[in-house]
């Protein structure tokens, strides 16, 4: 078992060092590493691979979603407060698509009309996106009168991609 446990530290130090080489860490990472197999690792792990991997997009993609399933209610509660704290386009925005997602195009409807105001009154990717609310919200002959009203007045606008 002893055996098991010095070799897990070997490898784990091995494979550290391996990162150092090829993200081209200074070499006295590589001494720590293999003078402190078991602390070395754990050092390198915390100081350099921990911070790189919150980085890579893959990660923060993971990440992400674990804060959706730990607390499903965040962007809601979060644009919420956003905008009752300043009311802008932008929190606008964000409560209506945050209430979309949550299942609420009714209300997403009324942020949206919101939003719509101002300088904003008639900004097509607005307006498509609040077609999309009322066709959630089973008003589907508004969100085809508000598409028609959009391609007549904007012929070249194309809406973005939502994922």
């Amino acid at each position: 078992m002893y055996v098991f446990g010095i070799g897990l530290h070997v490898l784990a130090a091995i494979f550290f060092a391996v990162h150092a080489v090829r993200t081209q860490q200074p070499l006295y990472w590589l001494f720590i590493l293999f003078l402190f197999p078991g602390l070395g690792s754990v050092v390198y792990g915390v100081a350099v691979w921990l911070p790189e991997m919150r980085s890579h997009r893959g990660v923060r993609r993971a990440g992400a979603k674990v804060k959706l399933l730990l607390d499903p209610g965040r962007e809601l509660r979060e644009a919420t407060e956003a905008n009752e704290l300043s009311p802008s386009v932008g929190n606008q925005l964000r409560l209506a698509e945050a209430l979309l997602e949550a299942g609420r195009p009714g209300e997403a409807v009324a942020h949206y009309q919101l939003a719509l105001q101002g300088l904003y009154a008639g900004d097509p990717d607005i307006q498509s996106r609040l077609a999309k609310a009322l066709l959630e919200s089973g008003r589907a002959a508004d969100a085809r009168d508000l598409l028609d009203r959009v391609i007549a007045e904007h012929p070249k606008f194309k809406s973005p991609p939502r994922t």
